[in-house]
């Protein structure tokens, strides 16, 4: 039957938002509808059994590079709107040295004072 309790719970929570989250992204619209009951799930537009293998290999577009940020998420770095890890890092350890000063855990800088500190 398998694990059971709260935190398997919200780990099969965390895989089916995920399955959701990957099949929306990869299908440019609505994930479709599976079993999330187990690795067979069911075809919508022809009802038969397909393994989880079989749909993600007829669901993933062979234009797509997997290891490529999103296109989303590319315009949103360049217009400035995302941070890569390395800038936040400098952010955090920039609000936590203000905040020192003012003898609190941190002080939060806005967009703009953010984008000023990163000379965006």
């Amino acid at each position: 039957m398998g694990a059971r309790g709260v935190l398997a719970a919200t780990m099969m929570d965390a895989y089916g938002v995920a399955q959701t989250m990957l099949g929306d992204w990869l299908n440019g619209g609505v994930a479709p509808a599976r079993s999330t009951e187990s690795d067979v799930g069911v075809n919508v537009q022809n009802g038969e059994e397909e393994t989880e293998q079989e749909i993600m290999a007829t669901e993933i577009n062979s234009d797509l590079d997997l290891d490529a940020p999103p296109s989303e998420i590319q315009d949103a770095l360049r217009k400035g709107t995302v941070l890569e890890y390395g800038d936040w890092k400098k952010i955090d350890e920039e609000e936590q040295r203000r905040g020192e000063v003012v003898g609190k855990e941190r002080e939060r800088m806005e967009w703009e004072e953010v984008r000023t500190f990163l000379g965006n």
